[in-house]
């Protein structure tokens, strides 16, 4: 009895033990925060880099136009994988001339085979290839009817006539318009729900909380922007101006409206708790009007 309540007692500290380190990794992920850095650049030549690091773990990403993405991960600074991989070496011009001269001369010799050696008989209507020509030719023993077919002449004389073709899309638009306003009836059913509109407000909330938290603390960017059309180029300015509290601060906006442009430079950095993120969104998840909301949603 004694030997079984120490192996319980063992057994009890081992999983108290696993679950305090599980407990232990889940706390680090939420709350230790996960900094970033973004920089990169547009004017000859485009230009990137970020990099995420988080406790002793660091992934780097660069991006130019010779290499491409090129992806790093370093533990405790070590570099223990890359994705920026030695050229192969290249052959050298005789070698690859030689290759190619052995290819072709072994494909003369295959075809003078097929030349020398008996040709397949011709029967009924099968397709036979020449060797001199890639041209697909029919035997001559079956009639020319048979071989088309008789759906191909069909669609030779029995086509569609204008009327019907014009009546055809006009039910299709008849069509397509009563679904598109029974969608859109469904739809207002579906906004004027209690339910519905408290999660709406509960997802607003949830994205304002995650958009402040993601946000740069610090950066400098410089961004030279000018479309096809000044009224485009205006349009632009505008919608930029309602982020106004996202990028103010560290973002300078040089609109052109003279000619199409865009250059500049961003170098940013900030961190990200998960823990943050994840209160607003494990809060909505939870909520009784979320699900009915999602199986209502589903019925639209």
């Amino acid at each position: 009895m004694a030997i079984f309540l120490t192996v319980l007692k063992i057994l009890g500290i081992v999983i108290l033990c696993i679950l305090g380190l599980v407990l232990l990794i889940l706390l680090l992920v939420l709350f230790c925060p996960f900094r970033y850095t973004v920089g990169g650049e547009m004017y000859d030549e485009v230009r990137a880099d970020a990099s995420v690091r988080w406790l002793f773990i660091k992934v780097l990403v660069d991006y130019t136009k010779e290499k491409g993405l090129v992806y790093k991960l370093k533990l405790l600074g070590i570099p223990i994988y890359s994705s920026d991989k030695e050229p192969k070496e290249k052959k050298p011009e005789k070698e690859k001339d030689k290759e190619e001269t052995g290819s072709e001369a072994g494909t003369e010799a295959s075809l003078a085979g097929n030349e020398d050696g008996e040709k397949p008989a011709e029967t009924g209507t099968e397709l036979v290839v020449t060797p001199d020509s890639t041209e697909l030719t029919y035997s001559d023993d079956e009639p020319y009817e048979e071989v088309m077919g008789t759906e191909e002449k069909k669609g030779l004389f029995d086509k569609p006539s204008t009327k019907d073709k014009i009546d055809g899309i006009i039910n299709n638009i008849t069509k397509k318009k009563d679904e598109f306003e029974v969608k859109m009836d469904h739809l207002d059913q579906f906004l004027d729900r209690p339910y519905v509109q408290r999660t709406i407000d509960r997802v607003k909330w949830a994205l304002i909380v995650i958009l402040k938290e993601i946000r740069p603390r610090s950066g400098k960017g410089y961004l030279h922007l000018g479309l096809e059309d000044p009224a485009d180029t205006g349009e632009l300015l505008g919608a930029l101006s309602a982020f106004s509290w996202f990028i103010i601060g560290w973002l300078t906006f040089e609109p052109d409206f003279t000619k199409k442009v865009i250059e500049g430079d961003l170098h940013i950095s900030g961190r990200i708790i998960l823990g943050i993120i994840a209160g607003p969104l494990i809060r909505i998840a939870i909520s009784r009007d979320f699900w009915k909301t999602y199986k209502l949603a589903k019925k639209i």
